[in-house]
């Protein structure tokens, strides 16, 4: 039987006369629009916060409201972050989505926590209307693009985002189907404005600083695009058009990784001239790299997320698992019936293998296969957690699930074509005629069958055998028996969902393979099932949190540190909520009140800032063994340490917690320190040693060798307001080692720009105790001056005896270059689209003038 070219290019549904596929269309979208705001509807208002554990508890927040109270009284972005770890780069060391054009318009216009639920709605709407596209775009009926729509909006790997925090691992999952959306429809139509679309759809998943997700969104292109050209030959071939077309295609791919490539350089090129300043980069190893990885047991999850528990029932492998995989039993169910029934078509293939590809990358390290893309695919080895690729294969499956429901359509159109519905062609040549018959009587009536006793026999075998069950599990996962055991019985609660579900959504297939449902209805029927079945996961993972007015309220220890008129840092030794256990100084609440600290929470901070403390082989400020010495904490300008009320009868501890008590109160117990405020549960520490934020020193030495400068720090005879500790050897001799007289005035102090007034009485050094960073340019009296990195991390200038005034400013070529290679990529694209929409008239114009009467 012949292809239907109407039926191929344009499906239809089953409809009521008068009710168009247009009038559809446009009610399929506004549910899709609307689903979000019902799930996330208390959150909507500002009334209650959405937590987020890496949001509420990490300095998410904190970072993002700086970043947005900045932008509205200075009108551009803050480059420097003065607050946590004595200062560091903001673009340069990957601040969020801190150029993501969303992102910045919500947090303009509504407060921070309230834009930040809304970033989880219009991207879970992006999620859905991006895979409707897409599956359109594959000739999918509006009904079967509808129903797997959903199946991947609310996909757990998307939704459990919230729980997380993870708004930018959301954008990355939501926007990966309007980029094949748009790469297919380039390679369809051959126009260079499709494809630079989805390259902006990729460079937005880049701005939103989920370099790991975006990179396998980029890995899918490569390939997919290698797929759709291998294809687009072969058919340009059978048809007899020469190669030129498909060498046009090849052309415009390679514009567009040119134009993402500039899209994104104002966020990449500041990161890619900071490598040799940050913490990260560097390969850690097979073991870091396969860290968090998935578990191949919980594969079982994507049958019942109740398997391996998930949050406080979790057992598995991981230390922890704040997410899940699941993304429904419709989807799994289509897509067993895409691989079975249309297996000879050639994006059925692509997807299957691209399914089971990403499968074994999310395993990671416990198959061997993962040491083949560690070892070939360029900077594998620089990312862990690598299970964070599943939502490609949640994707892949979905639009097998659309194959599958097409499929079976097709079936139901065969046997009685409802009024105003137009028959779909067969897909391939097995299906029609008797063969389309046959596959309506057996092989559908063995999918059911197959797949209903499947998971009915499931269900018995879990029910039956939890101690032989439990025993496997415990032995495969190294897990203790006790935590399986522990959550079996929800676990069997979860397979009892789970077989109601195969078999109602069995049930609806039945009655729409038999004519008894339109598929218009039946999409509405599935639809809520399938939405019923993913909110009772979305539920578990979307919980409120105190609004910021609450949460991050000051503290006694807060209100104290805000009388102090000066200019000075904390030292957060232990300033931990007693509730949440977590880090206050980690969670943001020094930083929201405008306190800088040497501590906080960074996934990038300065290497030379991490050597100095102790910590560099780590991103997080665990107690750092330098700190112990006072004069570091001197140089950092360290007026206040918070910590808690040391006991003076420590019997009743472990040995462990009475040597680390021992040794706080020897630390705090030196001359020099003393309390400066207590209460019953807090006790806050005055430094009297500290050196001013600026100050000055007369001569300088040269150590280039890291460790050896540190040990020169720590001796009992060295004054740092004599002696300036250089990395490199400034090419003049030292001016002595007696102090300078003088005055020193910070007259301004701004994340980017800091202005201090000095005057010497004869030659010496000023020293501003901030992060050195090459980015940072002074000036002396208007004259650019040399910048020195002074004490291993600090800031230094040397001046002549007189009256100065220093200007430090953070001036990044990388940024600048960046800012102009995104705004030329910005006008080609808005120079694309016009240029496209003005030939879409004049060619509409042609047709409607010869067109005939």
């Amino acid at each position: 039987m012949a292809r239907n070219p109407v039926s191929a290019e344009r499906p239809s549904v089953a409809t009521r006369p008068g009710l168009s596929d247009k009038t559809v269309n446009l009610m399929f979208l506004l549910a899709l629009a609307i689903l979000p705001l019902i799930l996330y509807r208390d959150y909507l208002t500002g009334a209650r916060m959405l937590f987020g554990s890496d949001y509420t508890g990490t300095g998410g927040y904190a970072m993002r409201e700086f970043m947005a109270n900045y932008i509205r009284g200075h009108g551009r972005f803050a480059l420097w972050l003065p607050y946590i770890y004595s200062g560091l780069p903001t673009a340069a060391s990957f601040y969020g989505d801190m150029f993501y054009p969303l992102s910045i318009l919500l947090r303009l216009a509504l407060p921070s926590y309230v834009a930040w639920t809304y970033g989880f709605v219009v991207h879970l709407f992006l999620a859905g209307l991006g895979t409707y596209l897409f599956l359109k775009q594959l000739k999918m009926p509006q009904t079967v693009a509808f129903v797997l729509a959903l199946g991947y909006m609310f996909a757990g790997n998307l939704v459990s985002c919230t729980h997380e925090g993870h708004d930018a691992r959301l954008m990355v999952c939501s926007l990966l189907p309007l980029v094949l959306f748009f790469l297919e429809r380039g390679f369809g139509s051959g126009r260079l404005r499709d494809f630079l679309l989805s390259g902006t759809m990729f460079g937005l998943q880049l701005l939103s600083g989920h370099l790991q997700e975006a990179y396998y969104t980029a890995l899918v292109i490569i390939i997919y695009s290698v797929f759709r050209f291998l294809v687009q030959i072969a058919e340009d071939r059978k048809a007899g058009i020469p190669t030129g077309r498909s060498m046009k295609l090849v052309g415009w791919f390679a514009v567009t990784v040119l134009f993402a490539g500039c899209l994104v350089a104002v966020q990449y090129l500041p990161v890619f001239g900071n490598l040799k300043n940050g913490v990260r980069g560097a390969a850690r190893g097979y073991a870091y790299a396969t860290s968090w990885a998935m578990a191949p047991e919980e594969t079982f999850d994507l049958l019942t997320p109740r398997f391996s528990g998930g949050l406080e029932h979790y057992w598995g492998r991981n230390p922890f698992k704040h997410h899940t995989e699941y993304f429904g039993i419709l989807p799994l169910l289509l897509a067993i019936a895409g691989i079975a029934f249309c297996w000879r078509e050639k994006k059925v293939k692509f997807f299957t293998a691209l399914s089971l590809f990403t499968l074994l990358m999310a395993w990671g390290g416990h198959t061997p296969f993962y040491y083949i893309p560690y070892y070939i695919l360029p900077g594998v080895s620089r990312f862990r957690a690598p299970s964070l690729i599943f939502f490609v294969t949640a994707f892949s499956v979905v639009v097998l699930g659309a194959y599958g429901l097409r499929h079976l359509m097709s079936l139901a159109g065969n046997r009685q074509p409802a009024t105003g519905e137009k028959r779909q062609a067969p897909t391939d040549k097995r299906q029609s005629g008797g063969g389309r018959r046959r596959a309506s009587g057996d092989g559908f009536t063995k999918f059911l069958l197959w797949t209903g006793g499947a998971g009915i026999a499931l269900l018995v075998v879990a029910a039956a055998g939890q101690g032989a069950i439990v025993s496997l599990l415990s032995s495969i996962s190294h897990s203790q028996a006790s935590r399986i055991a522990d959550n079996y019985g929800n676990f069997l609660n979860g397979m009892v969902i789970a077989t109601v579900l195969i078999l109602v959504n069995l049930a609806l297939l039945y009655a729409l393979v038999r004519a008894k449902l339109k598929p218009v209805v039946y999409s509405a029927l599935a639809g809520l099932v399938l939405v019923f079945d993913l909110w009772l996961v979305a539920a578990q993972f979307i919980k409120p949190n105190p609004r910021p007015a609450e949460s991050f309220k000051a503290d006694e220890v807060v209100n104290f540190l805000k009388q102090d008129p000066d200019r000075f840092r904390v030292f957060p030794l232990y300033y931990v909520d007693q509730q949440s256990g977590m880090n206050k100084s980690d969670e943001g609440l020094l930083m929201v009140h405008g306190i800088e600290n040497i501590g906080g929470q960074h996934p990038n901070p300065l290497q030379n800032y991490m050597d100095f403390a102790g910590i560099e082989n780590t991103v997080m400020f665990n107690f750092p063994p330098n700190l112990v010495n006072r004069r570091y904490l001197d140089l950092l300008n360290v007026k206040y340490i918070i910590s808690v009320p040391l006991p003076d009868d420590i019997s009743r501890y472990p040995a462990e917690s009475q040597q680390t008590i021992r040794l706080l109160k020897q630390y705090v117990s030196q001359p020099g320190i003393s309390v400066a405020w207590q209460s019953a549960q807090r006790v806050v520490y005055r430094n009297d040693s500290l050196l001013p934020r600026a100050f000055l020193a007369a001569g300088h030495e040269v150590i280039s060798d890291k460790k050896a400068g540190f040990a020169r720090l720590r001796e009992p005879g060295f004054d740092p307001r004599r002696t300036v500790l250089l990395a490199q050897d400034p090419g003049f001799a030292s001016d002595g080692t007696e102090p300078v007289s003088g005055t020193v005035e910070i007259s301004s102090y701004e994340p980017d720009r800091v202005v201090v007034r000095a005057t010497l009485d004869r030659p010496g050094f000023l020293v501003l105790a901030d992060n050195f960073h090459p980015d940072w340019k002074a000036t002396d009296n208007s004259k650019p001056t040399r910048m020195f990195r002074a004490n291993g991390t600090l800031r230094a200038v040397r001046l002549a005896a007189g009256t100065h005034t220093v200007e430090f400013r953070f001036v990044s070529r990388y940024y600048r270059l960046g800012l102009l290679l995104t705004g030329l990529a910005l006008l080609a694209l808005l120079l694309a689209l016009i240029l496209g929409l003005v030939a879409g008239a004049r060619a509409r114009t042609r047709t409607s003038v010869t067109a005939p009467e």
